[in-house]
């Protein structure tokens, strides 16, 4: 099993957005409420609103695309933040975020590519460092998986997933020590029992105790 992404985090916004920024605001705000309780379909309707008063702010694009992720419509997540990336171009974290949407569609071709942007724009990103070696792992390129998954783990030596997906990569090239290293690493440092237990199951099949 390969542990999944992190969920997108929601955006902050200006007080003083668009034509009527105290409506604006309380229907972002409540949007985001609305979403911290996982009622996306209300989150969505009030984001729907806001935008309709401000239409070019990218984080209200963002927040609006992490509730489709979250409701399992990730065409919309998308386009979401397609829309927000036309806003701000630069922002490592929207290229990222649509990737691990294009990633969730097995589009991982299209995830490499975002995660690739990210990258570019924030040159220690970890966490994209670690998508994009999981991407290629997954595709069944570990040559471009391993340098990613080093330099992942590099940036955050106790990131608990990277070492999990390094091992398993490793495992795949027939580096089994080092495999195993990896996979007990993430069972010592990670707090996900779902993880935990990935590692553990890994390390059985591949004969380590």
């Amino acid at each position: 099993m390969l542990a999944a992404p992190p969920r997108p985090t929601q955006r902050p916004l200006n007080a003083s957005a668009g034509p009527s920024p105290g409506l604006f605001q309380a229907y972002n705000n409540r949007g985001l409420a609305f979403e911290a309780q996982r009622d996306y379909d209300r989150a969505i309707a009030d984001y729907d609103k806001a935008l309709r008063l401000n239409s070019d702010l990218a984080d209200t694009y963002s927040n609006r695309a992490v509730a489709y992720r979250a409701k399992g419509d990730f065409s919309k997540a998308i386009a979401d933040y397609e829309q927000a990336i036309r806003l701000n171009p630069e922002d490592a974290e929207l290229f990222f975020n649509r990737g691990i949407a294009y990633a969730a569609m097995r589009n991982f071709e299209f995830a490499i590519t975002d995660y690739s942007t990210a990258i570019a724009l924030r040159a220690e990103f970890a966490q994209a460092y670690a998508n994009r070696g999981h991407a290629y792992s997954v595709i069944g390129d570990h040559d471009r998986a391993l340098p990613d998954l080093d330099t992942a783990i590099r940036l955050n030596p106790g990131h608990a997933n990277s070492h999990f997906l390094r091992g398993r990569v490793l495992w795949a090239r027939g580096s089994i020590p080092e495999a195993i290293a990896d996979l007990k690493t993430c069972m010592r440092a990670a707090s996900d029992p779902q993880l935990r237990a990935s590692a553990e199951k890994a390390l059985l099949a591949i004969g380590a105790r």
